[in-house]
């Protein structure tokens, strides 16, 4: 944990940064490919790094996997090693593409403007 601080202390201006400039006005936008850009970009910097290297890196090479597969939004959960994505894609496209990694859909979520629905894969 004390690495884990110290990087986050490191990073505080540039993350500060991309969520304030970058990340708000691709919400905004709806963008969700900027969206996902800006998270990947802190995703691995100040805690997320020390997670991914206490969980191994395997799990960054699943994210980057999805990312180099047109994902727009892939991150890992707050612990890990849980990956969330975030795609316009249907749940059988993901899961045919996540098939050959060996990893599987385990909760799917639809957002409309109601809220989120979760519906079993």
């Amino acid at each position: 944990m004390n690495r884990a601080r110290n990087l986050d202390y490191q990073d505080r201006e540039l993350k500060a940064y991309l969520l304030l400039m970058d990340l708000i006005p691709a919400l905004e936008k709806g963008d969700l490919k900027k969206t996902g850009d800006i998270i990947w970009e802190i995703e691995f910097r100040g805690s997320k790094r020390a997670e991914v290297e206490h969980h191994s890196f395997k799990i960054y090479q699943y994210m980057s996997l999805l990312r180099a597969n047109g994902l727009e939004f892939v991150g890992m959960s707050s612990v890990g090693p849980s990956i969330a994505i975030v795609t316009d894609r249907t749940l059988e496209e993901i899961e045919e593409l996540i098939r050959p990694m060996g990893l599987e859909v385990t909760i799917a979520t639809k957002v409309d403007n109601l809220g989120i629905k979760i519906s079993p894969p």
